[in-house]
């Protein structure tokens, strides 16, 4: 009988402990300004080709914070030129059941190609 009281007592409190899932309305941030790194003046006279990945938060402005370098093919290189581009970048924040929040984790591959030099670069 104390067994039968125990189990019927655990199911009302973990059922009392459930949560109610919230129906979430979430709307993802939408990049509406990419700028264009800066070549490397060294790269560009070595020819040395790359990439940087960067990994950033976007605010609930839009506007990105917290960049860091996650992974680089030439760090001492491209790295500066990566981060600066990546704070020009503009969104329309995230939103979640209207409002606007911020996301963390956004992340970038900057590519520095030479045979796409210099239309997709910016000029210094």
């Amino acid at each position: 009988m104390s067994k039968r009281i125990l189990l019927l007592f655990c199911v009302v409190v973990l059922t009392a402990c459930e949560t109610p899932q919230e129906n979430m309305n979430i709307e993802p941030a939408v990049m509406v300004k990419k700028a264009k790194p800066v070549y490397p003046p060294k790269a560009l006279a070595e020819g040395i080709e790359g990439w940087a990945w960067v990994r950033y938060t976007v605010t609930d402005k839009g506007t990105v914070i917290n960049p860091v370098i996650t992974s680089s093919s030439q760090p001492d290189v491209f790295d500066a030129s990566a981060l600066l581009a990546i704070y020009q970048f503009q969104y329309t924040p995230r939103h979640v059941n209207g409002k606007p929040t911020s996301i963390t984790g956004m992340s970038y591959r900057f590519e520095y190609d030479l045979d796409k030099y210099p239309e997709n670069y910016h000029q210094e």
